[in-house]
């Protein structure tokens, strides 16, 4: 015999709670843009410049980076000029370094290590924001300006590929 489950005692199940949904009126900028707008372009181009990270002035704005990057790139002139405060923000980051190094005091072997790892982290910044100045130089031979050096061989030592090829493996 089936028991009976008294329905009345039960609560009532409420449905879901709806999320209120943000309804934006038309020609409405998000906050974002609005706070960014705000700071501007040539203070946060300053911003990078002296070193600060991009994630960092999107932390004191109160937006994610995601809206930092679009703001950027919704605009060629602000995005150039953001490129460029990158690249001259490594002087900030390589100042940065010698800085550190220059600070650490004596007799402290954990200060002594983290200044030389912080001043080596600053060092890659630095060569990853400007790589034709603060890089490693892979380049053999002259000036940028200038074509690959080259060598002229003549005479019985100049040889074609396939035969400088075949005399290594002593065939010839």
């Amino acid at each position: 015999m089936p028991s009976k489950i008294n329905i009345s005692a039960t609560k009532p199940v409420k449905p879901p709670a709806k999320k209120a949904e943000a309804k934006k009126k038309a020609g409405q900028q998000p906050v974002s843009r609005d706070k960014l707008d705000r700071l501007g372009t040539n203070a946060f181009v300053r911003r990078v410049a002296d070193g600060e990270s991009m994630s960092s002035i999107a932390r004191s704005l109160a937006v994610g980076i995601a809206r930092v990057a679009e703001w950027i790139s919704a605009d060629a002139e602000r995005s150039a000029r953001v490129k460029l405060a990158r690249t001259r923000s490594a002087e900030a980051f390589a100042d940065k370094a010698g800085q550190v190094l220059e600070d650490v005091g004596t007799g402290d072997y954990f200060g002594l290590a983290k200044s030389k790892e912080l001043a080596h982290h600053y060092r890659w910044v630095s060569k990853t924001r400007d790589p034709r100045t603060y890089g490693d130089k892979q380049q053999v031979g002259g000036a940028d300006d200038l074509p690959p050096v080259q060598m002229a061989i003549t005479g019985e030592l100049a040889v074609t590929p396939s035969e400088a090829y075949l005399r290594m493996l002593g065939k010839r």
